[in-house]
């Protein structure tokens, strides 16, 4: 596959345990629609540690 000279960058922040609309974990239907739609890639990170809206550790 060759790249674009030109490429975006989508990060996206959620919970753990946030999920899909038909209960798969949300980064697994994150990276299955990015894989269907054509996308370079995707990569899934977890943050063991961190804060939010609430910014409580």
């Amino acid at each position: 596959m060759e790249l674009p000279s030109q490429c975006v960058l989508l990060r996206i922040f959620f919970g753990e345990d946030d999920k899909a609309a038909d209960g798969k974990p949300l980064h697994e239907a994150i990276v299955i629609k990015a894989r269907e739609t054509g996308m370079a890639g995707a990569t899934v990170l977890r943050g063991p540690l961190g804060f939010g809206r609430s910014s409580v550790l």
